[in-house]
């Protein structure tokens, strides 16, 4: 996989998951500017359902969400794609973000790490490069 400058990797593939779709629109234009493909999902079941057609590296997704939450979607993910990459967002309290990511590791996901809500630029940037090394 190239890299560019910043440290991410070209053509890599993103999907992100908010039932909020100004979330989803941020994270897709700073995942843009660094030659990421974005793909989105509304909810978990969607985000499943997507991913049974089609290959992503990353799942970000938001760990509040109506009808299936963050957690759940890590769980299931697991269990149809063990070892993808994964990370969290949230606009909770930090303390909530540790016990979700090892829960997520637990299951057999790739942690990448977790984005607190806003996500700066900088933050996505490392989690990205983090899930590719």
């Amino acid at each position: 996989m190239a890299m560019d400058q910043t440290g991410v990797g070209a053509r890599l593939q993103v999907l992100v998951v908010d039932d909020a779709p100004e979330d989803r629109m941020l994270l897709r234009e700073q995942l843009s500017a660094h030659d990421v493909t974005v793909l989105e999902a509304a909810s978990g079941r969607s985000a499943l359902d997507l991913l049974a057609t089609c290959h992503v590296d990353l799942v970000i997704a938001d760990l509040a969400m109506p009808g299936m939450d963050g957690v759940e979607l890590a769980r299931q993910l697991a269990a149809v794609q063990p070892g993808i990459g994964f990370a969290v967002t949230t606009g909770r309290h930090p303390s909530v973000i540790r016990p979700v990511l090892m829960m997520a590791e637990a299951y057999g996901l790739r942690v990448a790490g977790a984005l607190a809500k806003p996500v700066s630029a900088e933050e996505l940037r490392r989690v990205v490069a983090g899930s590719i090394g």
